[in-house]
């Protein structure tokens, strides 16, 4: 009788250490790490005039899918993959879906981003400030300031003043 019963307790620990164990195993695998991206910009990137002079294209647009990553070739830097719908033009004559790569993204299951950045989401609407890149055939937006989440009609309005406005002075700097 005391056989049955110690050998009953020591199969139900050891199930309940195996649980344990996979459970745990389960959801260490499942978050991914951080690492951040340190970065040392030749520009000021919250100064919004700054990244509206310095890119060649800055508009509102929709995120339709996110398409992978890859490794920046210069860098090795992971980049995430999207695909934008052009809502609306800024800067730039862009129209359609455009093909953008943004710094940031997983290497494995590690995700790195810059401070103060996050991956874009499929759906959402941010202001973009990029550069055009032949070789890539892409907009590339490297700074975590160069996509800004559009939070409702309202942002959206401020936003569009702000970049517009930024911009005009850019272009009546450069005429005088």
């Amino acid at each position: 009788m005391k056989k049955i019963n110690m050998k009953k307790i020591i199969i139900s620990l050891l199930i309940v250490i195996v649980l344990g164990i996979g459970i745990y195993a389960g959801i260490y695998y499942s978050q991914p790490e951080n690492a951040p991206l340190m970065a040392s910009w030749a520009i000021d990137i919250y100064d919004h005039e700054v990244m509206v002079e310095d890119s060649e294209n800055v508009f509102i647009g929709t995120v339709e899918s996110v398409d992978g990553n890859k490794k920046h070739e210069g860098t090795g830097i992971p980049c995430t993959i999207y695909q934008v719908k052009v809502d609306e033009n800024i800067k730039g004559e862009l129209n359609g879906v455009v093909k953008i790569v943004k710094e940031g993204g997983y290497d494995g299951r590690t995700l790195f981003l810059h401070d103060g950045d996050k991956l874009l989401e499929e759906g959402k609407t941010y202001m973009f400030c990029t550069k055009y890149s032949e070789k890539g055939a892409a907009h590339y937006a490297s700074a975590p300031t160069s996509t800004i989440e559009i939070q409702d009609e309202k942002h959206r309005e401020e936003m569009r003043d702000t970049y517009k406005a930024a911009y005009e002075k850019e272009l009546n700097e450069k005429i005088q």
